[in-house]
């Protein structure tokens, strides 16, 4: 038994190694090509489905680098705001907008706050023979738009500027005007879209120019004629004094302007037109004391303006002392009668700042 379970042993042990040679010699390399073969195929089957897949990936990928990217880019630079028609002139250079409007919109960069461009907005204004609507776009940073005068097809003259425009009109029973019009004053950019319903076959697109876009000057002397009071009673005064209220009032550099000058940008500061400067402190000392409350009240007083906006710039001697009284009289006086009737606790405090203005900080309640 010994013998014969040795030689089967043999026997497999034999068997065993001719089965690895014809494993590892014919049946491996047979199943490899079959696998690498079947592989192949399967790549080749699928590859219509991985190329549409990538497409589809990249246009994806396009679209958001191209479009999306750049409306985001547009909305995180700038942004619009409600806004009024003053506002608006105080960035005019060359020109001015007079009338009345049912919208103004300003639109601004983000980082800086700075406007760029503004849409004035007339709609339906009516009359018993016409109706006007109109936007008025004013343009004032080139980098955000610049026209193009070969958009339009005829040209006319307005204040020395040229108007560039197109239009088209259409009758039945009445007229409809359509004009798209350009102009360039070389500080600011206008875009009118102007649209007029009437009976009559004339558009009064030039006599809508008239009574809407002034130029610089001329609203100067409307503003002298409307508030002749004002204007005689700084032209009375001597220059150093004019200066000093030009000081009061936020005009920048008020020793290097001509009284007349002078005066209109005292006007435009103290009703809001223009926007005011920051205190110099470079310069020679002012030769006249600062202007007394009373002074600033009578002039603001001529314009229907509240003469406390305009007591940041007063200045005070750093030697007067302030007591309680005092403090209640200048309360009193800065807040220009607002206040309703009645009895009022109040508790407040005066601090000199280094350039010699002071404010003016104010606690208290009212008895009822």
């Amino acid at each position: 038994m010994r013998k014969l379970k040795k030689k089967v042993q043999q026997e497999n042990q034999e068997l065993t190694e001719a089965d690895r040679d014809f494993l590892e010699s014919t049946l491996i390399p047979i199943a490899e090509k079959n696998r690498t073969e079947l592989k192949k195929n399967q790549l080749k089957k699928w590859m219509p489905v991985l190329c549409c897949f990538l497409c589809c990936i990249v246009t994806i990928v396009i679209c958001t680098t191209f479009l999306i990217t750049k409306q985001n880019d547009y909305n995180e630079s700038y942004s619009i705001r409600e806004t009024e028609l003053p506002e608006v002139n105080k960035y005019l250079q060359a020109t001015q907008i007079i009338g009345e409007y049912d919208a103004v919109r300003e639109t601004y960069r983000v980082r800086d706050e700075k406007a760029v461009n503004f849409i004035i907005t007339k709609e339906s204004e009516k009359t018993q023979k016409e109706v006007l609507s109109c936007d008025i776009n004013v343009v004032i940073d080139r980098e955000y738009r610049q026209g193009n005068p070969e958009h339009y097809d005829y040209h006319e003259n307005y204040l020395d500027y040229t108007v560039y425009f197109s239009k088209m009109a259409k009758s039945d029973n009445f007229y409809i005007h359509n004009i798209r019009a350009y102009m360039d004053t070389g500080a600011e950019q206008y875009f009118i879209d102007y649209e007029l319903w009437t009976t009559a076959a004339n558009d009064n697109f030039s006599e809508f120019l008239k009574s809407t876009i002034k130029e610089y000057n001329m609203i100067d002397e409307e503003l002298i004629k409307k508030h002749q009071a004002a204007y005689e009673f700084l032209d009375r005064q001597g220059i150093y004094i004019l200066r000093q209220y030009g000081r009061t009032f936020g005009v920048a550099t008020p020793t290097t302007r001509k009284k007349k000058e002078l005066i209109i940008e005292i006007m435009k500061l103290a009703l809001g037109i223009k926007k005011r400067s920051n205190p110099s402190k470079k310069g020679a000392r002012a030769k006249t004391k600062p202007l007394a409350y009373y002074e600033i009240e009578e002039f603001c007083n001529m314009l229907n303006v509240n003469p406390g906006l305009f007591m940041v710039n007063h200045s005070v001697e750093k030697s007067t002392v302030f007591n309680e009284k005092d403090i209640m009289d200048k309360i009193q006086k800065l807040l220009g009668g607002y206040l309703k009737k009645g009895k009022y606790n109040f508790k407040g405090k005066i601090t000199l700042q280094e350039d010699d203005s002071f404010e003016i900080f104010v606690a208290g309640d009212m008895e009822k």
